[in-house]
């Protein structure tokens, strides 16, 4: 960890180096999406409160998780083309590549985990022992993303198509993904969809935890299939990565 977080507070303040705020941007954005979407949504299309709860608490406890899910996937994917001069260091261990920009994107993740808690206290919810839980599912969506980081890192190093897949794909997904809607909403015969998104289960523990005040524990099922699918792309992440390994230097 003494090489990782530098090397995370290098990226994260390299990726805005230039401009005139600087990293204040990387705060700024998601705020600014948060408020257009708000204005869209609940003041332009009047949307009505989903499940009875106010329309900005349902969006926020939505958005941010999806928010850090899609940088940190579409920037870990691109780790190792971005820092090619150390896949060609030996002493350097390549596999940390996707976390450190997994890392770095987490600055801004644990900022909007705090706007999270400070918005719900702004609508008068008061905060109780299972807010906690933003910790574990913080946790969940960090280990969903690294699982996922080690395959698309490896594959679009040769195949650098991948990377304008995984952007589609994340864009379908964010429409796929319960931000605006209640899976509630669906039928009996598409909630399959729930259990093979994996971030539905974070977006739904978040609002287990802050809003039906609910602990992880009282859905096992959904934590099982959620833990196999991250247990299973790590492995076959990791086999895949190692298995390249060898050859990226000289694609690079």
């Amino acid at each position: 960890m003494q090489v990782l977080w530098p090397l995370a507070k290098t990226d994260f303040k390299s990726r805005y180096l230039g401009s005139a705020i600087g990293t204040l941007w990387a705060f700024l954005l998601p705020l600014l999406n948060l408020c257009i979407m708000w204005f869209a949504f609940e003041v332009g299309l009047k949307a009505p409160h989903t499940e009875g709860v106010p329309f900005i608490l349902w969006i926020v406890t939505g958005l941010f998780p999806w928010t850090f899910f899609s940088d940190a996937t579409n920037s870990a994917m691109n780790s190792i083309i971005e820092k090619s001069f150390l896949v060609k260091k030996m002493v350097f261990r390549v596999e940390f590549l996707p976390l450190i920009k997994i890392l770095s994107t987490s600055f801004v993740f644990i900022f909007l985990n705090v706007l999270i808690v400070m918005i719900f206290i702004f609508n008068h919810q008061n905060p109780t022992l299972h807010w906690v839980q933003l910790l574990y599912y913080a946790f969940c969506l960090i280990a969903l993303v690294l699982s996922l980081s080690w395959l698309t890192s490896s594959i679009v190093v040769f195949y650098r198509d991948l990377g304008q897949v995984i952007s589609v794909c994340l864009q379908l997904g964010f429409w796929a993904t319960p931000i605006f809607w209640s899976t509630d909403l669906l039928p009996p015969r598409f909630h399959f969809v729930i259990y093979i998104n994996p971030v539905t289960y974070v977006i739904n523990g978040y609002r287990d935890a802050m809003l039906s005040k609910s602990w992880f524990w009282q859905e096992p099922a959904s934590l099982f299939i959620f833990w196999c699918f991250v247990i299973f792309f790590s492995i076959a992440g990791l086999i895949l990565f190692k298995k390249l390994r060898p050859h990226f230097a000289d694609v690079l």
